[in-house]
């Protein structure tokens, strides 16, 4: 993003190239190495998931079996 200042300054000439810097090698390595810093966290958050998941089917198993004793009891 850019302010106004910055568009004035330019003429007010919106031209992408104007505003966009070319990606330098240093840059190309840094935004590789950001890709990793979440990666245990999101692991981690998945295995959550799924472990919460298989307690829900197992809640939802019980429960429905119990509906069911429910319903033939009448």
């Amino acid at each position: 993003m850019v302010g106004n200042d910055q568009i004035r300054e330019k003429g007010g000439n919106l031209s992408i190239p104007l505003y966009v810097r070319v990606q330098t090698a240093a840059a190309g390595r840094v935004a590789k190495e950001q890709a990793l810093y979440g990666k245990a966290s999101l692991e981690q958050a998945i295995a959550n998931w799924q472990e919460s998941s298989q307690r829900l089917r197992s809640s939802m198993d019980g429960l429905l079996k119990m509906l069911e004793g429910i319903d033939n009891r009448q």
